[in-house]
């Protein structure tokens, strides 16, 4: 019997997001039967934690990995608290850079740069391992693979604390693929890694429609979303970050409701800026207009009841949400990011706004009074297939 090919994948944890569910579809996509799949992952924690198949084995959680995200005193009060002490370098370093005007790149990249030489070794031997979400410097020094292979998911042209090359490069270069979700994806990312361009390949998210669809109907319509016929309910789904620019939709809130156009705007999400959002809100009296929801594990529900998905982001690489939003169809409205034309067909199957606030002001409310174009762009997502299974056999290419 011929012996099956071993893959590892290597992730932070199964926290609710767009990379995790594209995850997630990538698992059920993949055959058992023709492959081995182990994951490991620095942290067991998360609400997608359970949707692992039970064919996939889950590699013991290692406490040294686990200090490498959450709060800093942890890791530095921890039994090896080099880890702590790697991180607490990394971010004075990073300050210190930009005292001197200089470019510091991603905290986490030089954190996990700085770190290595504290972490074990994960186990075991693979013919292929692949780093699912960035930095991807444990998969090039800690683990032992035939073939390694980094994923991107994100613009690297638009990231707000710019791009450090000489913390970067190193682990990028030691990838022997480089997978990018879009087309767009991998030609931002040439532009910043040039000499990486020829390892660049394009496998796309893996969504299942079906799955989507199905989950949908649990709890539809969900009951603390209020719905009424003078009121456009708009929803959105992403982190509390800076990238999903969700202070830029509670600003063009209060100025479509100024101007009249009724609106009450759903946000499913988590993250470091809910203060700040929660300050705006207060500040701007949309306290019944822009609601937090927080996690949602299954957001398709309110997906499917909204009158139009929106995502406001400042950059994107291929946002799973929005797709998702498609499949259920839904007219969907996105900013014009550098990569939004990969996203969709403006006026076919959904809408690009120009940046800002007051271009996504003058999209929502073209899109609340032109109920005919709106319907259009949803009938036309609805006709749509955009199931992309098969790209599953393109990870099974990657094997050498």
């Amino acid at each position: 019997m011929t012996k099956k090919p071993r893959i590892l994948i290597v992730t932070h944890a199964m926290e609710i997001g767009g990379v995790e569910r594209s995850l997630i579809g990538l698992l059920e996509s993949l055959d058992p039967a023709r492959c081995e799949v182990t994951i490991f992952l620095y942290e067991h924690k998360g609400e997608f934690l359970p949707m692992i198949p039970k064919w996939v084995r889950l590699l013991p959680e290692a406490p040294e990995y686990a200090r490498l995200d959450g709060p800093q005193s942890r890791a530095l009060f921890f039994r090896n608290p080099l880890i702590g002490f790697a991180r607490l370098t990394a971010r004075m370093v990073s300050e210190l850079m930009l005292k001197l005007g200089m470019t510091p790149g991603f905290l986490l990249s030089r954190s996990h740069a700085y770190a290595q030489l504290f972490l074990p070794q994960i186990p075991g031997a693979y013919d292929l391992a692949i780093g699912f979400l960035t930095p991807h410097d444990t998969v090039w020094r800690k683990v032992n693979a035939r073939r390694k292979v980094g994923w991107i998911h994100t613009d690297y042209t638009a990231v707000e604390s710019g791009v450090n090359l000489a913390v970067e490069q190193p682990a990028w270069a030691a990838m022997d693929v480089i997978v990018a979700v879009s087309p767009d994806v991998a030609t931002s990312f040439g532009k910043v890694f040039i000499e990486q361009k020829p390892k660049l390949v394009v496998i796309e998210n893996l969504l299942a429609p079906n799955f989507v669809r199905t989950q949908a109907l649990i709890n539809y319509p969900p009951s603390d979303m209020i719905k009424d016929d003078q009121t456009l309910v708009l929803c959105s789904a992403g982190r509390y970050t800076h990238q999903k620019a969700f202070e830029l939709a509670a600003l063009a809130c209060r100025k479509l409701l100024d101007s009249g156009v009724k609106v009450r705007w759903y946000i499913m999400g988590y993250g470091p800026d809910e203060p700040m959002l929660r300050r705006i809100i207060a500040e701007q009296r949309l306290g019944d207009n822009f609601i937090l929801l927080g996690k949602r594990t299954n957001p398709y529900p309110y997906m499917k009841a909204c009158d139009l998905y929106v995502q406001p982001s400042r950059y994107e690489g291929k946002a799973v949400a929005v797709r998702e939003a498609q499949m259920l169809g839904k007219a969907v409205l996105i900013s014009n990011f550098s990569t939004a034309s990969s996203q969709l067909e403006h006026n076919v199957d959904g809408y690009i706004a120009s940046a800002g606030v007051d271009g996504l002001v003058g999209a929502i409310t073209l899109l609340s009074r032109d109920v005919e174009l709106r319907n259009r762009l949803a009938a036309t997502a609805a006709s749509r297939d955009y199931g992309n299974l098969s790209e599953a056999q393109k990870v099974l290419a990657l094997i050498p």
